[in-house]
């Protein structure tokens, strides 16, 4: 599940679903689609193509389900340092580290406040999701094309 749109290919719009996650909130998917997933393995990284992801506009961040990454193919191993992910010829291919009982990947982005004598920032629509304080990207990226947001430019490309 994702809320952010521009990550996803082939999308499609689906009949509305509800989603529970585990701390018993509530989303709605309204579309879905193919995104690639850049996984972690020591100094460098592979990316990884996932179908059928779930768009829900309201969700903080990405969330991908076992299945879904099992479905795509690989095989997922859990253990005290991390979840090993093998490609379907058993070649680790990453591992994500586990921090505070959760498995997770941290997109690291270094951008610095912008004041008012500096030119305006550009960002991607990820990096704006991040210093909005996580709101859906595509509600971040209305804010900057709404004019709600000084001195930000989106980067689409």
């Amino acid at each position: 599940m994702t809320p952010s749109r521009h990550r996803l290919t082939n999308f499609q719009p689906i009949q509305l679903r509800g989603i529970l996650v585990a701390d018993k909130k509530h989303f709605e998917a309204i579309g879905k689609g193919d995104m690639l997933v850049q996984v972690p393995n020591g100094d460098k990284s592979k990316k990884i193509h996932v179908k059928d992801v779930l768009y829900a506009l309201n969700l903080g961040v990405t969330l991908l389900s076992v299945a879904c990454i099992i479905q795509a193919g690989y095989t997922l191993y859990f253990k005290q340092q991390g979840c090993q992910i093998l490609d379907p010829k058993n070649c680790q291919i990453g591992t994500i580290p586990i921090t505070n009982g959760l498995y997770g990947i941290r997109v690291k982005t270094l951008l610095q406040a912008n004041t008012a004598t500096e030119d305006p920032l550009t960002v991607t629509p990820d990096e704006l999701h991040r210093l909005m304080g996580h709101i859906s990207t595509d509600a971040a990226t209305k804010l900057v094309k709404d004019h709600l947001v000084d001195r930000i430019e989106l980067n689409e490309s």
